[in-house]
């Protein structure tokens, strides 16, 4: 493992744009939770305990992983990324809110689309670091 500085600007960007989001949610939420729930802050705690707890966690997954080795997985991923957009069809497939494009497997349901998206942005940053564009 190769030992790096962490780039704080990066870091108290992404913190801020989190907290601002968390403050828009529950600022645009809180009267929908208390009709609904009886609880003004449901939203906001469901998105902290399921959204950015996870969102932490692959944070320092990422942080702690070498980043050359995303260049070995990012075809592998894509493959994986074409295939699970093939499964919407399969039985697997189902449709919500008018739209074909939900997988459920297991305990778990979610857009294919939504890791076709990172791993097609994860291949398209390896391609430009390693082709040595200049873009400035």
């Amino acid at each position: 493992m190769h030992a790096h500085k962490p780039d704080y600007l990066i870091i108290a960007a992404l913190a801020f744009l989190v907290v601002f989001g968390l403050v828009v949610l529950n600022s645009a939420s809180s009267n929908l939770g208390q009709t609904k729930f009886g609880d003004s802050f449901f939203y906001l705690k469901h998105q902290i305990y399921y959204g950015l707890s996870l969102g932490l966690l692959g944070f320092f997954v990422a942080y702690k992983t070498y980043y050359r080795r995303y260049e070995k997985a990012a075809m592998l991923l894509l493959v994986i990324a074409v295939v699970m957009l093939a499964m919407v069809f399969t039985p697997l497939g189902f449709k919500a809110g008018g739209a074909e494009r939900w997988i459920h497997i297991g305990p778990v349901t979610f857009q294919p689309a939504e890791f076709a998206k990172l791993a097609e942005d994860l291949r398209k940053a390896i391609t430009m670091g390693v082709s040595k564009i200049n873009f400035s």
